[in-house]
């Protein structure tokens, strides 16, 4: 019988051995499956930030689908360039947005996102998107090819202040920014200023009476010539610069001044609201209306007197359309389009609105408190009933007797194609329909000075973090400014399909400050102080870019795994 003692120890060793093996093995199994499990999920994030960098390159290309921001040719600070391009000025450009993901724990993720212009024909363009989606260590690469077909070239804005009616003001200040109303303008008050800007009236031009007053000066025409003696008292009215129109031959009017200086035009007279007989300095030189032609007096002169004479006098009459083509020499006529395909624009803008954010409609009957919290739509329908939707700023919150929304907050930096469309539409008809511009900044705007043009600098120079940016679009209502508000940078638009609707822009006190176009298919109505003036053109062509249609269509996509 064979001895066996001492053989369990031997077995319970190799055992042991077996089973620490066979652990150690299933632990670097479990581990090594549960590192492939986390490299997967990292992975699948890191695809779905490239995904989403596709989307919002898709949506880039909605709101500006010009091939020359993407050609790689240009400059991101000088406005010749997309910040979305794959390169500007050789160096490698586009979009990066970081930590999409967050929580604690969360590693470091992001999405870099390129688009290129790769051909482009009549009215279509191909354009090639990277988006690179980075989650922790992992990293996806996908490439997607879209089409732009029917390509515009942006809104287009034009940079001036048009007047659907009548134009009432205390103190007006045209800076840059050639001004039309379809009625009469009215300065009731010692100050206009007309700063490398004209002004057009289809109706008479009433300008302020001298500090003095009219009531002793004698006006009066004899045979068409003007006697005029006033004793004391300022002009009322400040020109200085250049127009930019020139001498106000081109296109549209083929008879030129002889002098380049801001001026203006109107089909009825222009004089002192006090006595219109009265013309003010520059009249047939710089100011021209229905009365400017030549009398039957200079017909019989002026042949003789000018090869002496010369000087800047054009006897012209102002005219809404010339009586013949060619136009006569006698006849003089605005320099610009003055009616803007309003309904186009405020199409695309409507667009933009509806691209940019999300829409909200204010149902009838809606209580204050429901409209108040649903507060940063881009385009907001309101139905039903009359209605007074203000804007206010988050810094200085509005009061709740109004439908109140927030103004969307743009710093300084803000690529001005990326600015805020707000189209507010009123979907019944009434004179009471009224957005309010209450926007009360903090720190307030510190106007100061006497007129508007200086008022208006002081504001933007010495509480530039006042300056409110975006375009203000609003159907079937009108505009108030209130007292102290921000001053505007990118413009106002009203519009209407009613004539029982007020599409005005008004108010009774405080200064209106506003850069970039002014198009209002009501009436002004405005006291205190008024300064309209242009955006800076690289500014102007950046914010008229973003209104670029297009018809996007995605042709092809692909994971790149190099």
């Amino acid at each position: 019988m064979v001895d066996e003692a001492g053989i369990a120890l031997p077995l319970a060793i190799i055992l042991i051995v077996l089973i620490s093996v066979m652990g150690a093995g299933l632990l670097v199994f479990v581990n090594t499956d549960l590192t492939a499990v986390a490299q997967a999920n990292e992975g699948q994030r890191a695809f779905d930030l490239a995904d989403a960098g596709i989307q919002a390159a898709r949506k880039q290309l909605a709101s500006d689908p010009r091939p020359s921001d993407y050609d790689g040719l240009g400059s991101v600070s000088t406005g010749g360039e997309s910040q979305w391009s794959w390169q500007t000025n050789g160096a490698t450009n586009g979009v990066t947005l970081s930590n999409l993901y967050t929580g604690s724990g969360t590693p470091m993720n992001s999405v870099s996102v390129t688009i290129q212009n790769v051909s482009s024909d009549s009215g279509a363009s191909t354009f090639r998107v990277i988006s690179t989606g980075q989650y922790g260590n992992a990293k996806r690469r996908i490439e997607a090819i879209f089409r732009a077909s029917g390509i515009t070239n942006g809104l287009d804005i034009p940079q001036m202040v048009y007047v659907g009616k009548d134009t009432s003001m205390d103190r007006l200040a045209l800076e840059g920014l050639p001004m039309y109303s379809s009625g009469t303008i009215d300065i009731t008050q010692p100050t206009l200023i007309l700063k490398n800007a004209s002004m057009f009236s289809g109706g008479d031009i009433k300008l302020p009476t001298p500090s003095s007053g009219l009531s002793a000066s004698v006006c009066a025409s004899i045979l068409g010539v003007r006697l005029q003696v006033q004793i004391g008292g300022g002009p009322g009215v400040t020109v200085s610069g250049t127009d930019p129109a020139g001498n106000w031959q081109n296109q549209y009017n083929a008879t030129a001044r002889k002098v380049n200086t801001p001026g203006m035009g109107a089909v009825g007279s222009i004089g002192y609201r006090d006595n219109m007989l009265c013309k003010p300095s520059g009249w047939r030189s710089s100011f021209f209306d229905k009365d400017s032609g030549p009398s039957l007096l200079d017909n019989l002169i002026d042949p003789l007197l000018n090869p002496i004479l010369g000087g800047t006098t054009l006897k012209a009459r102002f005219v809404d359309t010339p009586s013949t083509s060619p136009q006569p020499s006698k006849e003089i006529t605005y320099p610009f389009n003055k009616t803007p395909d309003t309904a186009a624009l405020t199409s695309d803008l409507k667009a933009v609105a509806q691209a940019q954010g999300k829409q909200y409609t204010v149902p009838a009957g809606a209580s204050t408190s429901s409209i108040s919290s649903a507060s940063k739509g881009n385009y907001i329908e309101v139905s039903g009933g009359t209605h007074t939707v203000t804007f206010c700023d988050v810094a200085v919150p509005c009061g709740t007797s109004d439908l109140t929304l927030n103004w969307p907050a743009v710093s300084a930096n803000t690529d001005p194609s990326e600015w805020p469309v707000i189209y507010v539409r009123f979907d019944n008809h009434s004179s009471n329909n009224v957005v309010n511009w209450n926007v009360l900044t903090n720190p307030q705007p510190a106007f100061s000075g006497n007129d508007p043009s200086a008022r208006c600098q002081s504001a933007r120079q010495n509480t530039p973090g006042s300056i409110r940016r975006g375009i203000l679009v609003v159907e079937n209502g009108g505009v108030n400014f209130s007292s102290s508000a921000a001053p505007l940078d990118g413009g106002i638009i009203t519009v209407k399909d009613d004539s029982s609707t007020n599409a005005d822009l008004s108010g009774s006190a405080g200064d209106l400050c506003v850069r970039g176009p002014v198009i209002v298919a009501g009436s002004i109505s405005r006291q205190n102080y008024t300064d309209f003036g242009a955006l800076d053109p690289v500014v102007f062509s950046n914010l008229a870019g973003f209104g670029g249609s297009a018809r996007i269509t995605q042709q092809s996509w692909r994971e790149l795994y190099r």
